[in-house]
Parts: C-alpha cells; structure tokens; sequence
C-alpha cells in the first residue's frame, strides 16, 4: 500500500514528462498524417501527363467506393433549392412606397412611362397589392454571387423553400442585377387581373426599381434532398481488390476515370486519418507506461533537467529523421543525438532512467520512421553502451573515446544493413555519416556539460575530480586560515572514499563530502579545537560558543552555493551533523542549570539522508575522536567506531540514509581497516 502511494505521488511529480512526450508524439502524428496525405494526393498528378495516364496506378488496399458518376448524374436531375429571404409583406409596403413616390422621384422617365405609374397609382389598393404579391411568390430573384458558377444551369428548375417550410415552383428565377426585359417577360407569363399593356408596362418599372434579391442558394437543403434522393436509388459501390489496375499507361484520362479515381484516394485519406488517431493512441499508451516505469523509481535525479532539456534534445532530431526518412532512408537512424543523450541523461537522471527514455526512443523510431530488426538492435546497443560506459567517464576527454566507440559501431551496422537488407547507400556514405554523428555527438557533449553542470549544477564525475584538486579555491582558502580542519578534512575523505567504495556508493562524492563537509570553518577558525591545538576558548560565554560552532554549517552552504558546488555536495554540507547534540558545552550547562534546553545544544539537521551523506556523518566523527585519543590500538580503534555507529543509529541519524545493515557492516570493517593504516605507528629512529 506504502509502495502504491509512492509511485502515485512520483506520477503526478513525473506528468512533465508525459507533457513532453505526448507534445512530441502529436508533432509525429501531425507529420505523418500530412506527408501521408502528400504522398496520396499526388498519385493522379503525379500519374498523368497530356491527359493520359504515364504509369501504373495500382490498389494498395480492399476498399469500396461511390458509384460517383451515377451519383453525379442523378445530382443533375435533382432540382435547385434556393431559400425565401424576404417576406411578401415587406416587399409589398416598400413597393407601395416606391409607387407612391415615383413622380418626384423618377422625373426623367419617358411620357409613357409616367402614364403607366400613374395608372398603377389610381388602381384599387387591393389588386395592386394581389398583383404585386402574386409577382413576388412567383419569382426568385438571385443575388448573382450568392450562387455557385457551376449551379446557373440549374436555375430553370429550381424550388423555393418558403418561410413556412413549404417548398414552392416559381415561375421565373432572375439573377439579380437584372434587366427590365427579364421583368417584363415574367410579367407577361403572368395571369393578371386587368391585364393590359400599360399596367404590364407600370408594373415592370415598378418591379425593376422596387424588387431586390429575395432568395438565395440553400447548400443545406440541397445537400438533404439529394442524399434522400441518391439513397432512395441504392445505388451499388464499386468493390476495388488490393492489387487491381485502376489505371494503365497511356490510357487517356476521362471523367470518369477521374471522378473514379478521385473517390478512391477520399477512401485512402480517410485511412489515414483513422491510421493517425491510431498511432497517436497507441504511441500515448507507451508514454504512459513509460512514465509509470519511471515513477517505480523512488526518486528520480534533476527532474527538471530531463523534461526541459534533455527530452526535447533527444525527440526534436526525431522529427527531422522523419521529415529526410525517403531521402537518405536506412542512413537516417545515424542523424541521432542519442549517443550524447545517453551519456548526460546516465549523469543528470540515472542510468535506468536513461535507458527507459532510450528504449522508448528505440519504439517511436521503429513506429514512425524505420521499421527494422537491424536498426532496433542498433539503437539499443548505442544505448546500452553508452549508459554503462558513462560510470567509467573520468575526464572529459573520455568523449573522443565514446565518440570513436559510436563511430565503430556506426560502420559495423552500418555493413550489416547493407549485407542483410540490401541497403540503398554505398560505404562512402556510410563513412560520412558514421564519422558526423560520432564526432557531432562528441563535440556537443564536450560543449554543452559544462553548461549543465554550471547552471544546475549537475553532479557529474569530471566536476568531482576538479573539486577534489587541492587547487580549488576553497581548499587553499581552507588550509590558509583552517590547517587543522583542512587536515581533519582529509582524512575524512579518505576514510569516506574507502568505505563509499566498499559498499559501492560513489565513492568520489563521498571523498568530495569529506573533504568540503567544514568548510565552514573558514570564518571562525579559532573557535575549533583542531585549529587551537585541541583547546577550546574558556572566556567565550558557552551559549555563544555553541552559535558560533553551528554557523560553521550554515556558512559553509553560503561558501557553497558562492561557489555553485553541486546540490548533492551541500546536502552533505547542511547534513553532517543532522540533529546530533554538542555534548561538551551542553555537560557545561548542566553544571549551572540542569533543566536546561538541550535544543539550544543541537544542530538543526537535516538528518543524513543519502548513503555518502550518512558516511561522511560517519567519518567525520570517528576521526575527530581517534585524533583525541593518545595511542590507538585495535580495542580502541574497535571501541570507537562501535560506539559512533550504534549512537547514530540509536538516535535516528541514518534512519533516513537508505543504509542497510549489511551496508553498515561493511562500513565498520572498512573503516577499522582503514584507521589502523592512517595511523599506524612507526618505528623509532635513533638520535
């Protein structure tokens, strides 16, 4: 159940990383539908030249499509919908009002003309008003761009859709702007009351300026009626088998072979969109089990750094890979920053961590790009050797020599590629890019760690041996002003080193522990016995003495963090002491107050809480105390680590340490071994 909460709360901290993940496998997803699309698109263009076909077009799936043409033919018989925009009311009061104003307004207008106005003025209201609405039910006038080109033709059949849902024959269609011709040939058509050629004359005119577009082209209406249309038909799909000749060279490109042709690439495309949703769905799941295997881990290393930039370092030459995949083909699994991935992720995350995040690269490479036992066997080889040649980095010139390994490696698969499947580049070619990815992945790994490891701070083995120089800048600082606990110090590390490596914890940062783990005491000096020939300052107030030899901790992480040490290296700083109690000065206290605090004694911790942390603690302890001690023999060197370490295990310091019993058994044995040859006695010379 512990374990359970333990890898939810590691999910819900590691969700960046599936953030990042699923960001790049939708940009895989995106890439592959549209040069998919690409690909299929161009099968007609690509085949077609002077209206003939220039190559084979071939089936590449079972599939059935439209009977398009039949389709298209019945689309034609289907009449034109247009849907009523205006009300008859409304047109009749403006046209009432136009009427009304027509000898003011159209003053230029032809005698007879105006005769014919003035006759329209003098009729009945209510005729006028049948007439004008018996006109306007039986026209459709068109805005002559609301209309699709290919639709005109249409127009002599066309039905109105009328505001009450019923659907209506006009008589004429008009594109609107029109011609007082067209009026008065619809006016003509017309049964009309009082029908005589003056008022067919007025009532053209008054058409003519009064009637704008009154209709308009409704796609949805059509698109209802000719789907109702096309299925009350059950007309039959056309079966096409994988591997059928849809077109031949030289055959000349009809319509309908077109139309036909253009139905199948529809079916193709809609594949690929449910092909796409696939691989995104199955490339998500392997996120996410990526993801939960991560979070099995207890704790996993500068997260941050994995998700801000390693992960995008490592996936972003993936789309590149995908986007020159039919250009250089089996070449492109060498345009890979894998290799220098493999060797900072090993440093900055872990080694297991790596490789998780290296296999997962390994599927999406063989999903989305290049599907092949070699290159699967060969992205995994490059990461697993890389993951377990990064502990045995110790300068940084060991990159040439991964650089070479990957360059070897590079060539050997690159030949079995070109033995076992025939491979489409020659070995001049697989030079190049062996030697470019090798030496490319060498030289960024040499550029960019030293950024890392300024700016996170990132632990890594060359910064450990620079900090283990007796040339760094604390370490003379230390020694100047602290020769007592700079040789304190280096003992510690000596003896920290010695029992990291028997327990194979990383024993150069336990040595680095060792060595930084006071330096602290740089600011005060005089105040520690080691430093004042093992005395202590008698007219220092106990309670002040007590603050002064705690600072010591709190000043070395400021010293620390001044010289940006790596976070693992302060840890250390901050936890050498954890919670223990400085017992001479609190046995002081006693004398004069017995119920005195024994908090204002302690140190505030926190408790070691990794295994070089635990034994630096350890080591700083013990040699502190067989220094104290006169002469050293096996019963008290025995004595003295027995003590220490069951101490600190009695009050909790290792509890939080990851330090198992057999761990801490080999500890003391290390440690009684290693005490006795530091200080072994010697014979006396003579005088």
């Amino acid at each position: 159940m512990e374990d359970s909460r333990i890898i939810l709360e590691n999910f819900k901290k590691n969700l960046p990383i599936l953030l990042v993940l699923v960001l790049f496998q939708i940009a895989l997803c995106i890439a592959f539908y549209l040069d998919t699309h690409k690909k299929i698109s161009s099968i007609i263009e690509n085949s077609i030249y002077l209206d003939k076909f220039t190559n084979y077009i071939i089936a590449e799936i079972n599939t059935e499509i439209e009977d398009i043409v039949s389709i298209e033919k019945l689309k034609e018989e289907i009449p034109l919908f247009l849907r009523r925009t205006r009300d008859v009311d409304e047109q009749i009061k403006l046209t009432l009002e136009i009427l009304d104003k027509s000898a003011e307004i159209y003053t230029e207008n032809t005698y007879i003309d105006k005769i014919s106005l003035l006759v329209l003025r003098i009729l009945p209201r209510h005729v006028l008003t049948n007439i004008i609405s018996n006109i306007f039910i039986k026209t459709a006038i068109v805005s002559i761009d609301k209309i699709p080109t290919n639709l005109t033709q249409k127009l002599t059949k066309a039905k109105i859709l009328e505001k009450n849902h019923s659907i209506t024959e006009p008589l004429e269609v008009l594109l609107y702007p029109f011609d007082i011709s067209n009026v008065k040939r619809v006016i003509s058509k017309l049964d009309l009351a009082a029908n005589t050629p003056i008022i067919e004359e007025g009532l053209a005119l008054l058409v003519y300026f009064s009637f704008t577009p009154n209709a308009e082209y409704d796609p949805s209406t059509q698109e209802k009626y000719e789907n109702r249309e096309i299925k009350s038909k059950n007309i039959k799909k056309i079966k096409i088998q994988k591997g059928s000749i849809l077109a031949y060279p030289g055959e000349p490109v009809t319509e309908e072979k077109f139309l036909y042709l253009a139905e199948y690439i529809k079916n193709l495309l809609n594949i690929e969109v449910y092909k796409t949703i696939f691989l995104f769905l199955i490339t998500f799941l392997l996120s996410l089990f990526t993801v939960a295997l991560i979070s099995t881990f207890r704790k996993t290393k500068n997260l941050k750094i994995l998700y801000t930039i390693l992960l995008p370092m490592l996936l972003t030459p993936l789309i590149a890979q995908f986007l020159v995949k039919d250009i250089y083909k089996e070449l492109t699994v060498f345009i890979s920053l894998l290799p220098v991935y493999g060797i900072i992720g090993s440093l900055a995350n872990g080694r297991k961590v790596t490789l998780i995040i290296s296999v997962y690269y390994m599927l999406i490479f063989q999903i989305f790009i290049l599907s092949s036992y070699l290159t699967l066997v060969y992205i995994l080889s490059i990461a697993s050797i890389i993951v377990i040649m990064s502990t045995t980095l110790k300068k940084r010139a060991d990159f040439i020599t991964i650089g070479l390994i990957v360059f070897f490696i590079n060539f050997v698969f690159g030949l079995l590629i070109l033995a076992f499947e025939s491979g489409s580049f020659d070995t001049v070619q697989l030079m190049i890019f062996s030697f470019l990815s090798s030496f490319l992945n060498a030289m960024l790994g040499i550029g960019i760690l030293p950024i890392f490891e300024y700016t996170y701070r990132l632990l890594t083995p060359f910064i450990l041996y620079e900090l283990i120089s007796l040339e760094h800048p604390l370490m003379k600082e230390l020694f100047e002003k602290a020769p007592g606990s700079y040789n304190h110090s280096q003992n510690v590390s000596i003896l920290a080193e010695a029992c990291a490596e028997a327990i194979d914890a990383n024993s150069l940062l336990a040595k680095a522990g060792g060595m930084y783990h006071d330096i602290g005491k740089i600011l005060n000096p005089e105040y520690f016995t080691e430093n004042i020939e093992g005395n202590t300052r008698k007219e220092i107030n106990p309670f002040l003495y007590v603050e002064i030899i705690k600072s010591h901790v709190t000043y070395g992480k400021e010293l620390a963090d001044k010289h940006r040490l790596p976070y693992e290296l302060i840890n250390i700083i901050q936890e050498h002491h954890g919670k223990s109690v400085i017992k001479y000065f609190y046995r002081l206290a006693l004398k004069s107050d017995p119920n005195i605090d024994i908090n204002l004694f302690r140190y505030q911790g926190p408790q070691p809480r990794s295994k070089e942390s635990a034994i630096v603690s350890i080591c700083d302890q013990i040699e502190a105390k067989t220094r104290s001690e006169r002469e050293l023999t096996q019963e008290s060197i025995e004595s003295i680590v027995e003590d220490t370490i069951a101490t600190k295990m009695l009050s909790g310091d290792l509890e939080e340490s990851n330090l198992t019993l057999s761990e801490i058994k080999k500890i003391k044995e290390t440690l009684i071994r290693t005490i006795k040859s530091i200080y072994h006695s010697r014979i006396q010379y003579p005088k």
